[in-house]
């Protein structure tokens, strides 16, 4: 059982633990911030039968920090219910997680989160760009870290992104730019790749922001250029 001074609580997520984890532990765990899942989703672990799993994860309110690693068999519309189980979420961090099944990516039913994410945190994880962006989800974003190749689901979640305040992108040496025109509450911006003239089409649309204050580009060739 865990120990309820701890705030940090990694769980290696089976059928059985994620049930027993949160059916035994609901509201004995009034000072948990931080919780870490990972390992594989057992298939028919969100079945019908096991709604109540849910119902138990809303009772921990203290929860704002949720972390997502190597998950497998996880569907698009479990994601989205977990994430909307936990009323305190507001830091999300996933990595090399990808969808077993996308039905249900679009629905209305995401927006009905009593506290938004405001935080995200994508390692290698374009699914869930794509869900923040089809279900709306990202308008409430204030701060993205993306680690991964530019892809159409990141450029459409930046687009939906009206709140953004603060992007930091870590992207490969070769591939289309990161268009952010139309992130116009942008106030900070850092970007790690590796050559400098690969970020004109980069920077200077982002530039015309008006809130846009500091930028940091960080290139390995070596140099190292700050903007404040």
């Amino acid at each position: 059982m865990p120990d309820v001074r701890e705030k940090v609580i990694t769980l290696r997520v089976t059928s059985d633990a994620l049930t027993v984890f949160a059916a035994r532990m609901a509201r004995k765990l009034p000072r948990l911030e931080r919780l870490a899942m990972f390992g594989e989703w057992a298939p028919g672990l969100f079945h019908l039968g096991a709604a109540d799993i849910f119902l138990y994860l809303t009772t921990f309110t203290s929860v704002t920090y949720l972390q997502l690693s190597t998950a497998h068999s996880l569907t698009a519309i479990t994601f989205g219910r977990l994430i909307c189980a936990l009323p305190g979420l507001s830091h999300l961090s996933c990595r090399d997680l990808a969808f077993s099944a996308r039905s249900g990516l679009i629905s209305g039913s995401f927006l009905m989160r009593r506290k938004p994410v405001t935080d995200l945190e994508l390692i290698r994880s374009d699914d869930v760009a794509e869900f923040f962006a089809t279900s709306k989800m990202a308008v409430s974003l204030t701060r993205i870290s993306f680690v991964g190749r530019v892809s159409q689901s990141l450029r459409q979640m930046l687009l939906a992104s009206e709140s953004l305040q603060s992007l930091i992108l870590t992207i490969p040496d070769l591939g289309p730019d990161v268009i952010l025109q139309d992130n116009t509450n942008l106030e900070a911006l850092t970007v790690n790749r590796q050559y400098l003239s690969e970020w004109t089409n980069l920077l200077f649309p982002a530039a015309q922001s008006l809130r846009l204050s500091h930028v940091h580009l960080v290139c390995r060739d070596p140099l190292t250029l700050a903007i404040s």
